[in-house]
């Protein structure tokens, strides 16, 4: 591509595609429901941050313990991987394409917000724009930094941060971790990989570190992002997201709701201490029908578990019963919640 063009990434979905995305992710974020009828859909407008483009291949070399002691039978025969053994390996030759946005202006906080949690994006569709001022839409930001400078000051952070996920993938992979400490041979590892007979194994104090041979650099990219800016009791709001591939990255500047909501169990244990209190002593009572099958008989002891077993259900079942209504409270107000969004946003759910 000539150099004097820039690299426009064409949003991975239409304005409709994202408002459907977002009803989700408001409920996750505990939007407040008055909030929801400053939500303008119309105001949603598509945005560009100016970026570099960065391509070229790295090496990953990564290191963790394993979280707990693991017990296994391998071909018949039992063994066992301490916690805290230590597990190392490596990612080679591992192709990447990314573009960094350039944001230096504080007068466009949801760019700010996004940037903080999107150092990098991944991208597909590109066309080619020779002067981004005869765009319609605005773009945001501004070029301060020479790429290679930045590359040679930034990579390894931005790189470690990209191979972290891979690099748990790989690391807690069973196959991976059986044939580390020996258990198994690379030909029976890769023999339970191609299965899918592996299993995820719990890590910890994972550790990467990336060394990369950068090939291409400082094409100037136009990142696209989805904005909706509205106002909140005199306060300045916005939902923005980058919307380079599907997945999507969000900033939220939002009025919450309250964050201090009790579950149905603690507030169930809350409005019904004393039950709470007999169940837990009726819980362990078993125990009396062990001491009673030692100490008088096994039909003695039969009669005592049924007894406990009525006497179980008996002090659940109301506590059983309120948690059932409050589940069931909340699932009608999430869904009222979400239809009032669809709504807002004059989108028919999909059934």
């Amino acid at each position: 591509m000539n150099e004097t063009n820039y690299a426009l990434i064409r949003p991975s979905m239409s304005k409709k595609e994202f408002l459907e995305k977002i009803i989700v992710s408001l409920q996750k974020q505990n939007l407040k429901e008055d909030a929801i009828e400053c939500l303008d859909p119309s105001q949603l407008s598509l945005k560009y941050l100016y970026g570099y483009q960065f391509k070229g291949n790295a090496d990953c070399n990564y290191s963790c313990l394993i979280a707990n002691d693991i017990e296994m039978t391998i071909n018949d025969k039992k063994s066992k991987i301490k916690g805290g053994t230590p597990i190392s390996g490596k990612l080679d030759n591992c192709s990447f394409n990314i573009a960094v946005p350039c944001v230096d202006s504080a007068s466009y906080p949801w760019a700010n917000s996004l940037v903080k949690n999107m150092s990098y994006v991944v991208f597909d569709n590109t066309i080619a724009v020779s002067d981004p001022s005869t765009l319609e839409e605005e773009v945001v930001g501004k070029y301060t930094n020479d790429p290679l400078d930045f590359w040679v000051k930034r990579s390894n952070e931005l790189l470690d941060d990209m191979f972290l996920l891979p690099a748990h993938t790989l690391a807690s992979n069973s196959a991976m971790i059986y044939e580390y400490v020996g258990l198994i041979d690379a030909n029976t590892a890769a023999q339970m990989v191609s299965m899918g007979a592996t299993h995820a194994i719990e890590i910890k104090n994972l550790n990467v570190k990336t060394r990369n041979n950068l090939k291409e650099y400082g094409q100037k990219v136009l990142i696209p992002c989805y904005v909706l800016e509205f106002q909140y009791k005199g306060s300045d709001c916005f939902i923005a997201a980058c919307v380079s591939d599907e997945n999507v990255q969000y900033a939220f500047r939002i009025p919450e709701g309250n964050t201090n909501v009790l579950t149905s169990e603690e507030q169930v244990q809350k409005e019904m201490p004393e039950k709470f209190k007999i169940l837990k002593i009726v819980n362990w009572s078993w125990v009396i029908a062990i001491l009673v099958l030692f100490t008088i008989g096994f039909t003695a002891a039969l009669i005592c578990f049924a007894a406990w077993g009525i006497a179980k259900w008996y002090f659940k079942k109301d506590i059983s019963a309120r948690i059932k209504e409050l589940e069931n409270k909340k699932a009608i107000t999430a869904e009222n919640f979400k239809n009032k969004l669809y709504k807002q946003f004059d989108i028919v759910p999909n059934k």
